[in-house]
């Protein structure tokens, strides 16, 4: 299958630009005959979290990205920001021909970067099938909690991770990455955008890893469209060669969780 990534910049709060550059790497991914298309966190707007306007976008650019998918026949994921219960939330969606086959609302709101104060976080993983294959997805923060790439690894083969992930911690984005697709024997793709954005620059470093640790394409600062190839057939071969999973004790682990406070006293 052929994954493509998307590593834009994304100009702060400017949708509507955002939106032809989106718009035209769906027109590199056509002539490259990608499969899905997967872009960083808030395509079109940067993680600006503090806008009160972000989630009156949200339909608007389910529109678009659906109509993009239906026009270049492509499958694509992206981010932008919704209602919640009481404040916002942080979506990542999967459309294809049209229409949405998966949503998932990030369950760690960067509190670190304010994010926490507007965003609550969502409350269940999901994933979604295309082209015979299992996917999930989640968003960047997301990245350093290894428990919820365990739960949807335990049915997906490919978690893609969208993100905004800034240049000062970019070697931490891909030890992360790498670390998850070993630990969880499956592809991991991360896609983070590149350039200036808002206050902060990010410096792309997008990548798809497979489960022995190795980069299949990306880590490179430029943006581009970057083009992985994956290999379900091979993947499953391997995950049968070591079936590393099979030896996890995930009820001792939730008991251990679950006694923390009794242990410690």
């Amino acid at each position: 299958m052929k994954i493509g990534m998307a590593q834009i910049r994304i100009p702060w709060k400017k949708y509507e630009e955002n939106k032809e550059i989106c718009r035209s790497y769906f027109e590199k991914a056509q002539k490259n005959q990608i499969d899905l298309l997967v872009f960083p966190e808030m395509t079109l707007t940067g993680f600006d979290v503090k806008s009160p306007e972000l989630a009156q976008r949200e339909q608007d650019t389910i529109d678009f990205f659906e109509n993009m998918t239906k026009k270049y026949e492509i499958a694509a994921v992206y981010g932008f920001a919704g209602k919640g219960k009481e404040k916002n939330r942080n979506h990542l969606r999967i459309s294809s021909q049209g229409k949405c086959i998966m949503e998932y609302e990030k369950i760690h709101p960067f509190s670190y970067g304010a994010e926490g104060k507007y965003f609550e976080g969502g409350e269940a993983i999901n994933s979604c099938r295309f082209q015979g294959e299992d996917f999930s997805g989640l968003i960047c923060y997301d990245l350093r909690f290894p428990e919820v790439f365990q739960i949807a690894s335990r049915k997906s083969n490919c978690i893609f991770v969208i993100a905004n992930w800034p240049k000062a911690r970019i070697f931490q984005w891909n030890a992360l990455l790498r670390a998850r697709a070993i630990e969880n024997l499956c592809y991991i793709v991360g896609v983070n955008c590149t350039g200036e954005s808002g206050p902060l620059f990010y410096n792309g470093m997008s990548g798809a890893y497979g489960p022995d640790g190795r980069i299949i394409a990306g880590e490179q600062e430029e943006e581009d469209l970057i083009v992985a190839e994956l290999d379900f057939d091979w993947l499953r071969q391997y995950q049968s060669q070591f079936p590393f999973k099979k030896d996890r004790r995930t009820k001792l682990y939730n008991y251990f969780y679950e006694n923390e406070d009794q242990r410690e006293s």
